[in-house]
């Protein structure tokens, strides 16, 4: 179908989307052609999802605005108790 699509005159990046493999999938198929990758041609970064056993699972941690809003009602209970 794509060749067909170009025939007709669309660009190559019209039909077809180019996407990396992930540093594991490259080297799983770089061991099976016996090609070893330097590390310093992988780089990795995390998707910021992860999955884990309930049993090691941490409670969320808040973000930047309710650490903010948590401190500003502390901060102003604080200067109230010290102003009496």
């Amino acid at each position: 179908m794509a060749p067909a699509l170009l025939r007709l005159g669309l660009m190559r990046d019209d039909v077809i989307e180019e996407t990396l493999r992930s540093p594991a999938q490259v080297k799983k198929r770089a061991r099976v052609r016996g090609v070893k990758v330097p590390k310093e041609l992988i780089s990795s970064k995390p998707s910021g999802v992860s999955l884990v056993k309930t049993e090691n699972a941490r409670a969320p941690v808040p973000g930047r605005g309710e650490l903010v809003r948590a401190f500003s009602v502390a901060l102003e209970a604080f200067q109230k108790g010290a102003l009496q």
